[in-house]
């Protein structure tokens, strides 16, 4: 018997609770043995991934997970919703989403216990570009090239075409990479210098990540 109930061919006990209980043997010779056991608490399985996030359209966000456990004794499996983000047995999980996406994480640990939490990364939609307003090339290195910088969610330049105040063309490239001043514009109208001081007008158009296609106008003014 256990904790003074009756005797009987039971050798399996269940739903003991933490603490100490007394299990107590009775033979047919009536020779009577117990013996104290202690059943300590087991500890909760918890896990938190914290706060909410809103990152930049083009953003790495890495998720670390809090887990109450030690983690070499905790199973990991990460979900997603949309789906397309899955993992198993990753202690934190490394993502770019494009679109607002919840990612669950469910830790199980060796017996059995589980415990969840998710987050939502909301994805703002924030396209970086930047074209100077002003150059000045006369081979210092500094601002000698006009050119589109920007961030990884433009992908192509499909057309920088610069025009003078006439609507002349000076300079026109087509399906060009960003950020590389290589494909920039120098100043120049074929190997004559601009007379400077001058403005001009360009018009640019760029491809994102997703497709879609930005077209940008404005004045660059060109000094020396």
């Amino acid at each position: 018997m256990i904790d003074g109930g009756s005797y009987g061919p039971t050798v399996n006990f269940t739903d003991l609770g933490p603490g100490n209980h007394t299990i107590e043997v009775l033979d047919d010779n009536g020779c009577h043995y117990a013996q104290t056991i202690l059943i300590e608490n087991p500890k909760e399985v918890k896990v938190e991934l914290g706060t909410n996030k809103v990152i930049a359209e083009g953003d790495i966000v890495t998720i670390s997970p809090d887990i109450s456990i030690n983690i070499k004794d905790a199973n990991i499996v990460w979900s997603s919703n949309p789906e397309g983000t899955s993992c198993n047995d990753c202690p934190q999980l490394t993502v770019e989403p494009t679109i607002t996406t919840v990612y669950n994480v469910v830790v199980t640990n060796e017996n059995g216990c589980v415990a969840e939490d998710s987050i939502e990364i909301r994805v703002k939609s924030v396209i970086r570009v930047f074209i100077p307003t002003a150059i000045s090339p006369n081979n210092d290195g500094i601002n000698d090239v006009f050119y589109i910088q920007t961030d990884r969610n433009v992908t192509r330049i499909n057309k920088l075409v610069i025009f003078n105040r006439w609507g002349d063309v000076q300079f026109s490239i087509e399906d060009t990479p960003p950020d590389d001043p290589a494909y920039g514009w120098n100043g120049r109208f074929g190997e004559q210098k601009t007379n400077t001081p001058a403005v001009f007008v360009y018009l640019a158009v760029v491809t994102l990540r997703d497709g879609r296609q930005l077209t940008y106008k404005g004045d660059i003014t060109v000094v020396r």
